[in-house]
Parts: C-alpha cells; structure tokens; sequence
C-alpha cells in the first residue's frame, strides 16, 4: 500500500528539495508540498496522510497549530517538525503534540529521507500526546510564534549591503541551495562552486564581494582555497566567510590562519549567517569605496604633479624616504614662450587660455614621455625637471631629448594656428645638486626643485632667442657624445656671481 506523505514549508526551494528525495524511495511514496499551513489543512481534510513533515515557522498559522488541528483529524499520524530557529520551548511543544522527531535546519536531505524510510520500515509507536487539542495555540506557542515572527521580519529586510554577487562552495547540493535560497531572497546574485578549485577559478571570473566557503571538500579543501585566495593579486581582498561541522577549536584557528574573515559552524541558524554575511559585504563595500577614492586621487595627482612625482609620493616603500625633502642631482628644464604677453593683449580672456592650454599640452607630453616630473606652470613658462631613473637613459640625455620635442610640438602647433605666429620658444637646461621636496603652507604644498640648478636654468632660457636651446657645462659635459653642439660666449646674469659657459644643443 502506498505511503502518503504531506510536506510543508514556506521555502518553495526546499519543499520541492525534499519532495523529489523521497519520492526517490520509489512508486510506493506519494508526496504533496505546499508552502502554508492553511493549505496544508486542507489537503489533510481532502485525503488522510500516514506523515506530516513540517516547518515550525510557517506564515499564518504555525507548523503546531497544524499539527494541532491534524490530532482532530487523524490522532495516529506521524509528524516530524522542521526549524530554524530552535528553542527548547518549540521542541518541548512539538513533543507535546507527538512528534516522532524534531529537527533543526540547514540538515541533510538525505538523513531526513532515511529517518522516513525507517518510520515506514518499523511503524513506531506515536508518543503520547499531552498537549491540549484545540484550534488555538497554546500561550507559550503565541510567545514563541512572536518572537520567530520578529526573526522572519528580519529574514524579508533586504540590505543594500546583498545588493551583490556572492560565492557559495559546498560539495553538498543540498546545502548550497539552502545557501542559495536564503541569499537570493535577499537580493544577492549567486554563483556556485563544488570545491576549492573551482571556487578558486569562479572568484577570478566573477570577482565576488563575499565568498561563503566550506571546508571539508574533495579535489581541494576550504583551508587550501582561502590560502590560494589570499596570495592572488586579484581575489586578495573579497572577505571568506567559512562554513564547516568541525566543531574543535584548533580547526577555526586554522581557517582564520589561512585567510578567513570570519567563521560559522554548522548546523547555524539563518539570522546569524545572514547578520555575518552581511557585516562582511558591508565592510568589502566600504573598502571598495576607498579604493575608489584612493585611484580618484592618484588620478588628480597625475593631472596636477604628472607621473613621475605621484609614483614618488604615492607608491614609494615605507621604509623609502623618497617622498621626503633630500639632495639629488638633477637635470632642469625651463621653456618660456617669447612673445605670449602682446598676444594677450590683443584676443578676449577666453582664447588666451585656451591657447596656452593648447600650447602647454605639448609641451608637457614629452616631459611625460621621457620620464620627468612636471614641477610647475609659471604664466607662459613651464620647468620640469629629471632624475636618474633605473633602466632610463640617463637624466641629461632624457632633458635634451624633452626640450628637443618641445620645440618640434611648438612648430607643429604654430603651424595648424596662424594666430600664434609671432610667438616663439626659448629653452634652457642645466644640471647638478638640488633639493626636491613639499614645499608650501599646511593648507597647500608643492612638490618642487628648489636651489641653483632650476634658477639657472631660468637663466638661461631667459638668453636663449626663440627656438634655441641653452645648456650649462654640467649638461654639456653629461651629452656631448650624443649631441651636435656649440658653445657660444659666456654669459653674466643676475644673481650670478661670476661668468658662466654657455652652450646650444643643436639639432
């Protein structure tokens, strides 16, 4: 004779789960699921059941009120209660009403099946029912029925914080759809792995913000996976949240060791694992925003001080003093526009800046280019200046190749505006021993090269005529050997103590 079983649970997903395990058993098992209490009264009034297995915490009426009103019905069937949410009072009631068994979720489908098939195997005596029968609940059932309510409320809050992708990895398929059904009730967007290898490769394709791990798994375990996930350059930072039924101290020490953010023993209930998952996507959603601010700065940072200078302030070692004020030897370069202050004069506010924007542009693309810092704009003039740099050419070379690309980038520029045919070009260069800090108020600083070498090389470029390149002897001295280039008398200049050798790089 066929068994006819009645399961009932608000989770469609699980219902549904547990439903086609047992009829698994074969053609002797017929199994109805539905998801109120309400509906399944009347499917105990349309046709008798031999078992009821139940939630607890169901919408409307509760899973013993159910039980309640099926004693009224047919006294003999067993009944076998579900929750998540376990206290002693629910268990002591469902014992009460003459539950063969009550268990606690998440559990294994499979330990429920084999508990039905043993029922129907042996046909055990029902337990005694002391429990009052009535249509009501009990007070202490309406307390209990409040409280899990408050947690059901709890359940339906969907954060912001789930509004993300997250990996789930259990080699179970029935826990990773409990998983599944809890997060995207939620609002997450779900992925699954089976084991650490593949989590390991799902979290480079997806990039998670939340990865919820388990860890006895076959191929690779959870511990083993954490590690991999921790030295990746790309998984490094998405927070694990580890699940296992380990239970000893030594084994959550390890996870925590190999990477792990936080830690869940099974069985758990569903609050606690979402009120975790939540904390932690919380957190990877604050991280998330500073490295975003974080790239935003380094953005306005290349804008306003270039390349160069940014990689000094922002990416050198901690125990580098590079960004700090200190000596170096240092090639300047200082290009002033001859002729920029009648153009002034004579076109409106807006077409002046925009000019010199234009022109600045192509000015500072071969400081970039060839490895300088931008230190600053001064009217229509612009110094940049050039440190040694591993595997570079060296510092001089770079300079004279900046200021030789300057001058072909302004020819080019006079020639597609014939408004700027008047103005003209004069550059200097020299090199030696500066000093390069943050120099400024509190409230602003500069990132800049200050002593004689920049103050001659505006020298310099104050002699020099349009599209002539002047040089120091430093400066000739350091590319002779690569350059075409004449000296010219000396020069006397303010602020200058005496004559200095001049030179023009030739090109």
């Amino acid at each position: 004779m066929a068994k006819h079983i009645l399961v009932v649970d608000d989770e469609k997903s699980l219902t549904v789960l547990v439903k086609e395990s047992l009829e698994g058993l074969g053609k002797d098992y017929e199994v109805t699921a539905v998801t109120t209490a309400e509906d399944g009264f009347r499917a105990l009034k349309r046709k008798p059941v031999d078992l009821v297995i139940t939630d607890f915490n169901l919408p409307g009426l509760n899973g013993l009120d159910l039980i309640r009103k099926l004693r009224r019905l047919t006294p003999q069937t067993y009944t076998i209660v579900m929750t998540a949410f376990s206290t002693a009072t629910i268990e002591k009631d469902a014992l009460r009403l003459g539950a063969l068994h009550f268990i606690e979720k998440p559990f294994n489908v499979d330990e429920l099946v084999r508990m039905v098939k043993e029922i129907f195997t042996t046909s055990p005596k029902l337990p005694t029912v002391t429990d009052p029968i009535a249509n009501a609940p009990s007070t202490a059932s309406s307390m209990v029925s409040q409280r899990t309510a408050k947690v059901q409320t709890i359940l339906a809050q969907r954060g912001d914080e789930f509004d993300a992708p997250v990996l789930v990895v259990d080699d179970n398929e029935h826990n990773l759809k409990l998983l599944r059904t809890l997060l995207e009730a939620q609002g997450s967007h779900v992925h699954v792995a089976h084991n650490g290898r593949e989590a390991i490769q799902m979290a480079e394709q997806y990039q998670p913000s939340l990865i919820i791990l388990d860890i006895l798994m076959p191929v690779m375990d959870g511990y083993e996976a954490a590690r991999i996930l921790r030295q990746q350059e790309s998984t490094k930072t998405i927070p694990i949240l580890m699940l296992t039924a380990l239970q000893h101290v030594d084994d959550k020490v390890k996870g925590l060791e190999a990477g792990a953010d936080d830690f869940l023993s099974k069985p758990f209930q569903a609050v606690e694992l979402l009120a975790r998952a939540r904390s932690l996507l919380r957190t990877k959603k604050m991280q998330d925003q500073l490295e975003d601010k974080a790239a935003q700065l380094e953005r306005v940072l290349h804008h306003y001080v270039g390349t160069t200078a940014t990689e000094e302030i922002l990416h050198s070692p901690e125990d580098d003093e590079r960004a700090e004020s200190k000596y170096v030897t240092a090639s300047v370069v200082y290009a002033d526009i001859r002729g920029f202050t009648n153009f002034t004069e004579h076109h409106h506010a807006g077409e002046v800046v925009a000019v010199l924007n234009s022109i600045f542009e192509q000015l500072a693309d071969p400081v970039i280019k060839f490895q300088g810092v931008l230190d600053k704009y001064i009217g229509d003039a612009l110094m940049a200046f050039f440190l040694e740099k591993e595997g570079a050419q060296t510092m001089a070379y770079r300079a004279a190749q900046c200021a030789i690309t300057m001058l072909r980038n302004f020819a080019v520029e006079k020639m597609q505006n014939p408004a700027l045919e008047r103005l003209g070009l004069g550059i200097g260069i020299s090199t030696g021993q500066a000093i390069v800090g943050s120099v400024g108020a509190t409230q602003q600083m500069d990132y800049t090269i200050i002593g004689r070498v920049p103050n001659l090389a505006e020298r310099l470029q104050a002699q020099a005529q349009p599209g002539q390149i002047l040089l120091d002897h430093q400066t000739y001295l350091r590319i002779k050997e690569q350059y075409l280039i004449r000296m010219i008398p000396a020069i006397t200049s303010r602020g200058l103590p005496h004559k200095i050798q001049v030179y023009e790089l030739l090109r």
